[in-house]
């Protein structure tokens, strides 16, 4: 899209952020109230924990506008479908107490707007993220059951191209899905090899823990710890099945999406489980969540006391944790200045960019990299990029550059899986390497394997946990682009 420098990406997905705060409440205005859709839509806005998500540069915030738009476009169909059953007192919203007559709906005009806006908006969220295909389940489930036909065929018309593209590129490509790591026990161990069915119940009640008592609570207050937050969990989760289980009387898309985007959510790996992935949910969960306070309030008679209580109660809460966010922003601006590319980030990571962007147009145009992250690394450099295996055997990983026709190796200490996997190789061939540019002793390296690698010897076996120093020749100008040679 042309959009530079890497600032212009934090702002990109700020706005997606507020556009996904807007969907959520128009979404929600169409199935309940117009008092408990503002109350999800301060409440999305304020949550320092939502604020914060914004902030980094990452596919979430726009998957989460694109879901909602999507959603947005379904609840729109509900109002122009003639079998819809009558209205509940209990749980009817705007659309199902003032929806249009069937007669003025149903026409192909009348339907054929939203149909395309929902089936679209499912398209992009479903290529932004492999997290939209419950979004593609749930729709296509609740236009069949509806047995709305044309409506389902414009909406796999949308889909279904796009999807059989997207998974025949993937397999030519040959890199791995996030499906293939799954079922390992440690997606950066694989060693550990995958998990059974009591290995998977066991992670689902594991995420079930961190969510409902870390992310959930600090997406709305901004914090994730303490006997507060988690009693604020518990009862957003308690509160959300039990609504929940109210709108399943008159289900529609949403209500079918729900447990199968959490429980996908759930059965991810848990070195994976970060708020971030709850923000879709988050919307559905607060109106959910509302059902039984709405029938509460309606008993004591004082429904806008109840609801402005706990809305005011929570955005009261975010208040110290917002601050602090703003107070760190302006900081990290005043230690590291305007004009540095990478304000605020640790020094490994602003290794491992600096030297992405230092060698672009600097490698033979033919170059492939191996690094700890793939996509950004290429980001910056301009070169094709592939993880490295996660093993510290040298044979697997040489075999694995050689698939990937990839003669450079990026060594980082962002985080434990270098020194895991990397390092062990690195001490026991050392011979099969040369040094291409370096940030620093014990910091991030780009590194070339030399011809003949698979075949050298290695000079020790496996190591533990002990150091090495080792030294590394530097590399022949060959392994420069040649304007770029020495």
């Amino acid at each position: 899209m042309g959009i530079q420098p890497w600032l212009g990406f934090k702002v990109l997905v700020t706005l997606f952020s507020a556009a996904a705060v807007g969907l959520s409440y128009l979404w929600a205005r169409r199935l309940s109230t117009p008092g408990t859709a503002l109350a999800i839509g301060v409440l999305l806005a304020v949550g320092a924990g939502v604020v914060d998500v914004a902030r980094w540069e990452l596919s979430d915030p726009p998957f989460w506008a694109f879901t909602m738009l999507a959603l947005w476009g379904f609840a729109r169909l509900i109002d122009r479908d003639p079998h819809r059953p009558p209205s509940d007192a209990s749980t009817a919203g705007p659309a199902d107490a003032a929806g249009p007559p069937a007669s003025a709906s149903t026409g192909w005009k009348g339907w054929i707007g939203p149909v395309a806006l929902a089936s679209g908006a499912t398209l992009l969220a479903h290529g932004t993220r492999s997290a939209g295909l419950p979004l593609v389940v749930a729709g296509a489930a609740w236009l069949a059951w509806r047995r709305r036909w044309a409506w389902l065929g414009v909406f796999a018309a949308f889909i279904l191209p796009f999807a059989l593209f997207w998974w025949a590129r993937g397999k030519a490509a040959g890199g791995p899905g996030y499906a293939g790591y799954l079922w390992y026990v440690d997606p950066y161990r694989p060693v550990l090899g995958t998990v059974g069915i009591g290995g998977l119940l066991s992670r689902i009640a594991a995420n079930t823990v961190e969510y409902t008592r870390e992310h959930l609570p600090y997406l709305l207050t901004g914090v994730r710890s303490g006997s507060p937050a988690t009693l604020l969990g518990i009862a957003v989760v308690l509160l959300g099945l039990a609504g929940w289980g109210m709108r399943m009387r008159r289900p529609g898309v949403a209500e079918l999406w729900l447990p199968l985007y959490v429980g996908l959510v759930l059965v991810w790996p848990g070195e994976w489980a970060g708020e971030r992935f709850l923000l879709p949910a988050l919307p559905m969960l607060l109106l959910c969540a509302a059902e039984p306070l709405r029938r509460l309030a309606r008993w004591t008679g004082r429904p806008a006391w109840v609801g402005a209580a706990v809305v005011a109660a929570l955005v009261v809460a975010t208040l110290p944790p917002l601050r602090m966010q703003v107070k760190y922003s302006m900081r990290c601006r005043a230690v590291y200045g305007p004009g540095n590319p990478y304000p605020c980030l640790s020094d490994p990571w602003m290794d491992f960019l600096g030297l992405a962007r230092g060698v672009r147009g600097r490698l033979p145009a033919d170059a492939a990299v191996l690094s700890r992250k793939a996509t950004l690394f290429w980001a910056y450099s301009q070169y094709p990029s592939r993880t490295y295996p996660f093993t510290a055997d040298p044979d697997t990983l040489l075999a694995a550059a050689r698939a990937a026709n990839a003669r450079y190796i990026l060594l980082d200490y962002m985080d434990q899986v270098s020194s895991m996997y990397l390092a062990p190789v690195l001490m026991q061939r050392p011979q099969a390497f040369c040094v291409m540019r370096t940030a620093g002793p014990g910091r991030a390296t780009l590194m070339a394997i030399l011809p003949g690698a698979e075949q050298m010897p290695n000079v020790r076996s496996r190591p533990g946990d002990e150091t090495v120093d080792l030294a590394f020749r530097a590399c022949p100008p060959e392994y420069w682009a040649s304007r770029a040679a020495q």
